[in-house]
């Protein structure tokens, strides 16, 4: 079919067809994978190595496009399982290249999968578009359930931790990014010593699906003492047995912290970061599968 200018009209992909274009750009180390589509998409940073775009009118679907920077020219495990199997068999090779372009096609089922794995990143990055079409400051983001590795992970957001963390004297600043979070010294009670007060705290609600799997209370408190701040789960009635939970900042370390079991039965970790407060990576959760 032909318009009357005479030039062929190109048929638009469905939303998701399953077209996917992997290219790595050497010179500067920069994975980007493009899920084809007609669809008008919204991207922003997540974090220092990590962009992502989504659809604006599919609040369900998979990311639209995805560039990660690859200090060392390879993917690392987090890398991995963002992308799934089939999208990092073709990334390793662009990456060792050449080519460094390369095709290849999902199916509807891991699309899906992709589209479960990056949900957490999928609302953050709506909201984001849809608060800067208003002209406003950004409201909380709800912590929505994604997929990790067969469990669960949830992204937290740290407005007021930020907040309370500006309010705070210039020697607790300088204490936060100097904690070490895995100092589990213990007192002769079993418990750990309260080597400072709380200068600040706070609570988020997880995900049920998440809480229930972790065998957790939804609320999760934070505190600030100590220069580190602290993640605190309190188990649930139906005891232990479920899974472990860990949790970081999402900043690109890589790095996880383990929520461990103190005596009175709360689970509790110790994350720090270098950042300046008003600059403080969200934080993020996720269960810990066997």
């Amino acid at each position: 079919m032909f318009p009357m200018s005479g030039l062929p009209v190109l048929a638009l992909p469905t939303t998701w067809d399953g077209h996917v274009r992997v290219d790595y750009l050497p010179d500067w180390r920069l994975l980007q994978v493009t899920l084809i589509t007609g669809e008008p998409a919204v991207e922003a940073a997540l974090r220092r190595d990590l962009r992502a775009g989504f659809v604006l009118d599919d609040p369900e679907g998979p990311p639209a496009f995805v560039a990660v920077t690859l200090p060392a020219g390879r993917l690392h495990e987090e890398v991995r399982h963002l992308l799934g199997e089939q999208i990092v068999a073709i990334a390793e090779q662009v990456v060792a290249g050449p080519p460094h372009t390369r095709w290849t096609r999902l199916d509807v089922l891991a699309v899906d999968q992709l589209a479960a794995i990056w949900a957490p990143y999928r609302v953050w990055v709506l909201a984001t578009a849809a608060d800067e079409e208003r002209e406003q400051p950004r409201e909380p983001v709800r912590a929505v359930l994604g997929r990790w590795a067969g469990g669960f992970w949830a992204r937290l957001g740290v407005e007021e931790l930020r907040r309370r963390l500006t309010e705070l004297p210039q020697g607790e600043l300088v204490m936060l990014g100097s904690a070490d979070p895995h100092d589990d010294t213990l007192d002769d009670e079993g418990d750990r010593p309260e080597a400072a007060p709380v200068v600040a705290s706070g609570r988020w609600e997880l995900p049920i699906e998440l809480a229930e799997r972790a065998r957790v209370e939804p609320g999760l408190e934070w505190e600030i003492r100590d220069g580190a701040v602290h993640i605190i789960a309190r188990q649930t009635d139906a005891g232990p047995g479920g899974t472990g939970l860990l949790v970081s900042f999402d900043d690109g370390t890589q790095g996880w912290t383990r929520l461990e079991e103190e005596p009175s039965g709360v689970l509790r970790a110790e994350i720090a970061s270098a950042a300046d407060p008003d600059r403080l990576p969200p934080v993020r959760i996720r269960t810990e599968e066997q």
